[in-house]
């Protein structure tokens, strides 16, 4: 007699292997300089040799828990350094 399991929802496994990768994150962060992609690194071993998340998808899982812990959005400046007013050319 064959019991079959209940089908996984990939929704639910996802927003758990990223909630492991934020702890990992939170946990480690202070080891690493701002903006160390070594954090990052250890962040995907972490997932695919302690919580067997497939090789493809721990760098986005991982990308997203840094996402979550960045404590604002990311907000670009330019600087316009021309002497004189845009002109359009012909």
């Amino acid at each position: 007699m064959t019991t079959e399991l209940p089908p996984i929802d990939a929704t639910d496994y996802r927003t758990r292997m990223q909630g492991c990768a934020r702890a990992f994150l939170e946990q480690h962060q202070a080891e690493h300089l701002a903006g160390d992609p070594q954090l990052f690194e250890r962040a995907c071993q972490h997932l695919v040799q302690a919580l067997d998340v497939p090789l493809f998808l721990a760098p986005r899982l991982a990308q997203l828990a840094m996402s979550e812990l960045q404590p604002y959005p990311r907000i670009w400046v330019g600087w316009d350094l021309a002497s004189g007013p845009d002109r359009q050319h012909p």
